[in-house]
């Protein structure tokens, strides 16, 4: 998947969701759709479920089920910090 920033959202039923704003990078529009595709059907206990994408011009949004309690990078470089 590609790197980009990630953003707390809500939607219209009240439901938080995880946003990710993909940076632009030479991915064109059937590579994203296909990301999406496997995305969506990857079903795992230890991974957040995608639960939709939006993709208009160079813009990529990619929306995932919220978790809460912290972020990954906490829980990955946990033993780094002291």
């Amino acid at each position: 998947g590609g790197f980009g920033g990630v953003y707390e959202g809500v939607l219209p039923d009240g439901r938080k969701v995880a946003v990710k704003q993909l940076e632009s990078t030479g991915q064109g529009k059937k590579e994203f759709y296909a990301e999406v595709s496997i995305l969506g059907t990857i079903h795992h206990w230890n991974l957040v479920k995608l639960l939709g994408f939006c993709s208009e011009g160079l813009n990529k949004l990619l929306v995932y089920e919220h978790m809460e309690n912290s972020s990954l990078d906490k829980w990955i470089y946990q033993d780094c910090v002291e």
